[in-house]
């Protein structure tokens, strides 16, 4: 996308975009306002860290999904935990369905989410982490913050769904 486009929602679901150059993909999405990115192997981009640092410094980004990604370990490579978190709590609508994720990752999201988070609505279903590595008081802090939670198969064990209530 050129920088005069007028384009503020761009779905590009199912579209593999691993040969994509980082840097200028990363660029042109923060501009958008609405954005799905499901089932685009996003995750095995050369440097998908960029595309979360400049979340981080200038994000326009309110719906973000990232379903059926693996953001975990791709080509022997894993997303910084702490840059995932602070990326992703900056968006008001983000759904994650069927993503993959480390459990690091998760923990860190989720205690990015009790401390400072934008997230409004949450879609986290099927996401393919260990659960049980997750503090039941962050996650029930994060989570008791928004207006819409889906969380569909997701393993919430007994002490997790406790703080929930």
């Amino acid at each position: 996308m050129n920088t005069k486009s007028n384009i503020k929602e761009l779905g590009i679901a199912n579209n593999d975009v691993s040969e994509i150059n980082s840097e200028e993909f990363a660029k042109a999405l923060i501009k958008l306002e609405r954005l799905d990115l499901s089932g685009t192997n996003f995750g095995d981009l050369e440097q998908p860290s960029l595309f979360f640092k400049h979340m981080i410094e200038s994000n326009k980004i309110k719906v973000l999904d990232l379903g059926f990604n693996s953001f975990g370990n791709n080509n022997n490579r894993s997303l910084d935990p702490k840059l995932f978190a602070r990326a992703l709590n900056k968006i008001e609508n983000l759904r994650m369905t069927g993503v993959d994720i480390s459990a690091e990752q998760a923990r860190e999201f989720f205690k990015r989410m009790c401390v400072q988070t934008l997230i409004k609505e949450l879609h986290f279903e099927d996401c393919k982490y260990d659960m049980s590595l997750v503090n039941p008081n962050f996650m029930a802090s994060g989570l008791n913050k928004l207006t819409k939670l889906k969380m569909a198969n997701s393993s919430i064990n007994g002490p997790q769904c406790l703080e929930l209530s």
